[in-house]
Formats: structure tokens, sequence, C-alpha cells
């Protein structure tokens, strides 16, 4: 009898085993490569979309980042010429895209609906990192909700989102104002966390202190710059140097009188100005007051791409009106005097790292003192602006982290209606993290 039953039991054993060897093994699910989408207006935030995208691509070796460009971004896309590219200048009607010269205006524009759908469908996307500095960067961010990608939102500014009176700033309102809830956003210094947090449809978000990417490209760029090469090829001879960064605010002409009036009252010194490559008069607005001031210590240089960095290391000093080379400059160590009236103000103002002047007389008595003194060896902004943080980020975020171990990640047309808001832990720069309520789009 026990004969048997140890037969039995052998016998069933060998079969299980059979089975199992026998058995296909699983064949292992393929990580589809991510769909990333960046999309892009002002200026500024563009040239750091775009080293962002050089970033992602080398994160995640044969992923598809399309980038989407449009309004006065469009000239420094196509010096770059980033591929896939979505060019809303080329399929936007002229009665819009042309609409005003006046970015507030412009930026605020609501386009068909059917162009957006358009776009979405001809670009899909797991994530969207978008600017926030116009409307038709909200109703794309909405309408890619709407299809299940996760989006990031960045704010390139340094400039506090919330005036005193409670008001969202110019810059971000046609986007904020129709917002509803935000998930993720990325911000430049760690002064903004907080910043952000009193914004209505901000309260509940994920905030990332990423830096800023162009920054970064400042502080790798500048010590590779030979200042002599520099003088022989401007023909700049004075011992004393004062950088001007032009930019396209709508307030800009008003400021650049005050800094010609002032400038030309100190003809020991010789001052550079230099324009975006996207400005509308190339140079020939700054020429013209030059001229019409009789100001010989002023010359405008022709642009070319890291002129603005180039010239920063024979600096002794930089102004600007409200230009985003301002907190890069400092990083260098490089004094710098904003031309503004009280209305203008940034973290670097508020803490005291940058002046703001909007008369002759104080911007007169502050070059002087700024010369004198002479550059910082030290630069405090560092602290408040890390070095890499969109490369830390990469490292560090769930969602992406999620790409690269989750196949069904990549193909979300399967479940447009499922949006994951899971924003995971971070652990790399500094982070304000509230756990998300609703499950409103943006």
């Amino acid at each position: 009898m026990m004969f048997w039953r140890l037969f039995i039991i052998i016998v069933t054993v060998l079969n299980l085993a059979q089975a199992k060897l026998s058995k296909p093994a699983k064949t292992p699910e393929k990580t589809v490569p991510p769909r990333i989408v960046l999309i892009a207006y002002e200026v500024s935030e563009t040239l750091d979309l775009l080293r962002m995208r050089r970033q992602l691509l080398a994160k995640f070796p044969g992923a598809r980042v399309t980038f989407i460009s449009f309004g006065p971004c469009s000239d420094v896309v196509i010096q770059e010429n980033p591929q896939p590219l979505i060019s809303l200048c080329n399929i936007l009607p002229v009665e819009i895209y042309d609409l005003q010269d006046d970015p507030e205006i412009s930026r605020a524009i609501k386009y068909p609906h059917s162009l957006v759908q358009n776009i979405v469908s001809k670009a899909p996307a797991d994530f969207i990192i978008t600017g926030m500095s116009s409307r038709i960067q909200q109703q794309l961010a909405k309408q890619y909700k709407m299809t299940g990608a996760r989006v990031i939102t960045y704010y390139d500014s340094f400039a506090k989102p919330i005036h005193e009176d409670g008001k969202t700033i110019k810059y971000i309102r046609p986007f904020m104002k129709f917002v509803s809830y935000i998930d993720t956003i990325l911000v430049t210094s760690n002064v903004l966390q907080t910043a952000f947090r009193a914004h209505k449809s901000a309260q509940h978000a994920t905030i990332y202190v990423v830096g800023k990417p162009s920054l970064d490209k400042w502080r790798e760029h500048y010590v590779e710059v030979w200042s002599g090469k520099l003088r022989n090829k401007y023909n700049i001879t004075a011992k004393k140097v004062v950088l001007f960064a032009g930019d396209n605010s709508k307030t800009y002409k008003d400021a650049f009188q005050v800094f010609v009036n002032a400038a030309k009252q100190l003809p020991s010194v010789q001052f550079v100005v230099t324009y975006l490559a996207n400005a509308a008069t190339k140079g020939d607005f700054e020429r013209r007051i030059i001229e019409s001031h009789g100001a010989e210590n002023i010359q405008v240089v022709p642009y070319s791409e890291d002129i603005t960095i180039d010239l920063s290391k024979i600096a002794d000093v930089m102004i600007m009106h409200k230009s985003s080379e301002g907190p890069a400059a400092l990083s260098v160590g490089l004094p710098v005097i904003y031309i503004a009236n009280e209305a203008y103000s940034n973290f670097a103002i508020e803490q005291g790292l940058a002046d703001r002047v909007y008369d002759e007389e104080a911007m007169l008595r502050i070059i002087r003192a700024k010369i004198l003194n002479g550059r910082s060896r030290s630069s405090r902004i560092a602290k408040q602006v890390p070095q890499n943080g969109f490369q830390n980020f990469l490292n560090q975020y769930e969602g992406f982290k999620q790409l690269l171990t989750k196949p069904e990640a990549a193909n979300l047309d399967k479940d447009k209606d499922k949006v994951n808001q899971k924003q995971g832990d971070y652990n790399g720069t500094n982070t304000v993290k509230h756990d998300a309520t609703g499950n409103k789009g943006t």
C-alpha cells in the first residue's frame, strides 16, 4: 500500500515539473520610447525649453520630443531648428498672428479650438512641458490633459507671480486667468515656491526648483571666453566697460532713453549695447537714439548668438530694463542695475542682489560706485538658483521614471479619460509638495 502511495506522489511531481518546463517563457514587454512635447512662446522661456529638449533627448534615447513654437520666439527656434517642429507661425491665419503688435494683447488671444485639437492630434504626448506666458499655451495644456498626458508648467521668470494687491502679474495673466488647476510647476528659484503657493490655481501643485537652464549655459560658456580677442573684435579700448542688454518689453524705449541720457555723461566709460535676436528694429532704434543724443561713448554691437555672455566677460557693470539676463550676470559676479520704476521687481532686486533706478542722477551715482567696487568674487544668487536643476529633476521625478518601467505609459491613447496625478517623491533640489486634490484639467 505504501509503495503505491509513493508511486502516485512521484508521478504527480514529475507531471507538474514537466508541465512547468513545457510552459513557454513569458516574453518581456518592450518599453515604447516616450513622447514629449515642449510648448514655447516668449524668447526667454524658449531658450530654456530648447536646452531642456537637449537634456530630455540625452535622458531618453529614442524619445520623440516635439517642439511647438509661435509668437516672438519663432526666430530663435528657427536658428536651432529642433525636429520634429510645429511652428504655429506657418499654420495660423494671418489675421490672428498679425492681429496686434502689443505683446500683452497678442499673448491673450484665444485660438480656435479646431486648431488646438489639430495640433494635439499631430503631436500626441505622454508628457508636455509648457511655458506660461500666453493663452494658447493654456489652451494646449488643457487639451493635452484631456488626452491623458501629464502636464508640467514652467515659469521662466524671477519675478513673483502675484502683485501685493493680489493680482497676477501681466506676464502669466493670460495663462493663469483660465487655469483652474495645476499639478506640477517648475520654477527658477527658491523664493518662488512660496510665492506660487498663494495663487489659487497652484495651491495644490507640486513645485520643483529647477533653476534656469539658460543660466547654466551662461556659466558654462562664460569660462571659455577670451576677453582680449573680444576687445580687438569690437574695438573696445576703454579701461572701464558697461554692458547694456536690450529687451522687447512695452516700456523698454522709455528706459533706454534714461540709459542714454546718463551714459553720455560718463565719456571715459565705454558703453556697449546688445539687442535680442527677434528685436523688431535689429538695433536701429538704439542707434537712432544714441545718434540723436550725440553719445559717442555708446556703441551697438551686431547680434550674434551668445554675444551678451561674451561681452559680460569684459564688462564691469551690466545694465538692463527687464531683460532675463540679470540673474545670469549676477551668477558670474557681474554687478547688475535695472532701469525700471517701482512697479517692476524680481527676487534679485528684493533681496538686494541688484539695484533698481529710474532717474539719471541715481543711475550715475550707482554706476560710479559699482565700477569702483568691482566684481563680486562670490555669487549669492547661486544659493537661490540651483545649477543643473532640471537635470536633477529628470533623475528624480517619479513620472519620468515610470516612462522607463511601464510600457503602457507611452500608450495613453488607449485610456484618454484617465489622468494620473501621482507625483511621487522628489529628493533633488528643494521642493514644496502638497497632495493633489480635485481632478480639473489645466
